[in-house]
This record gives C-alpha cells, sequence and structure tokens, in this order.
C-alpha cells in the first residue's frame, strides 16, 4: 500500500536537474545582454523571448528547490516552528 505523503526526488536527481537548469539561466542572460547589443527589431525579439524563459525557468527552479527543501527539513524544526506559534497564540503578552 502506497503512502498518500508527498516525497521529494533522490537529491542525485534533483541537484544535476537544478544545475542544468542554472546553466540555461545562465546562457540567458548572455543572450540577452548579446541580443540587446545587437538591437532592430530582431535582437528586441529575442531579448523579449530570453527574458520570458528566464523568469519562468527560474520561478520553476525556485518553486522546485522551495519544495525539495520542505520535504527534506528536519521534523524537529518544524515542530519547534508549530510549538512556538501555539505558545504565542496562548499568550498573547507574549508577542510584544
Amino acid at each position: 500500500m502506497r503512502s498518500s505523503v508527498p516525497r521529494g526526488r533522490p537529491l542525485f536527481l534533483t541537484v544535476p536537474l537544478h544545475v542544468v537548469g542554472l546553466v540555461i539561466l545562465g546562457v540567458d542572460v548572455w543572450g540577452v545582454a548579446f541580443w540587446a547589443a545587437v538591437g532592430d527589431s530582431v535582437g528586441i525579439g529575442m531579448v523579449t523571448v530570453a527574458v520570458a524563459v528566464i523568469l519562468g525557468l527560474g520561478a520553476m527552479l525556485a518553486a522546485d528547490a522551495r519544495r525539495q527543501w520542505l520535504l527534506r527539513r528536519p521534523r524537529a524544526a518544524t515542530g519547534a516552528l508549530e510549538d512556538s506559534a501555539e505558545g504565542l497564540r496562548e499568550n498573547p503578552e507574549v508577542q510584544g
């Protein structure tokens, strides 16, 4: 029977995927600089496409990195945060 708890990707897959994504972002940043220097209508079109790729891929990498971090962080850390939040709700004078 399978568990319904979400699991993260193994690190041997996650790290290379993120490295490849960051390399693609670096090449795209260089492409933006290059096509901005070229200018004209072709340059402006290529810069627009490259910026869209940078924003989309950057958002996907950030969201996946956050998800992987949340799935892999130590359970004691999450429990401590939840306990401290409960303590603040129960004792309003502690909130400052």
